[in-house]
């Protein structure tokens, strides 16, 4: 008497599984407060310099062209 029950089905067997699809040509994705986000300039990544939790904004800039803005909460919440 076993404690497992086998299957009849064998792994090799059964249908793989879809992969998802990527659309690239999809909007790029919106910044999520608190982590660093795409250079509005020449789209590179971003370092986050500092947060302003008071004013809730985050100061960030590119090293790569070294374009600095400012995004604010505000502007992460996506609204459902």
């Amino acid at each position: 008497m076993g404690i497992f029950r086998r299957h009849d089905e064998h792994p090799s067997d059964a249908a793989p599984a879809p992969e998802p699809e990527i659309d690239l040509r999809e909007s790029p994705p919106q910044a999520v407060w608190g982590l660093p986000s795409r250079c509005p300039e020449c789209g590179d990544f971003g370092y986050l310099d500092r947060i302003d939790v008071v004013n809730e904004v985050m100061y960030q800039h590119c090293p790569a062209c070294w374009h600095k803005w400012e995004t604010a909460r505000a502007d992460t919440v996506s609204e459902v």
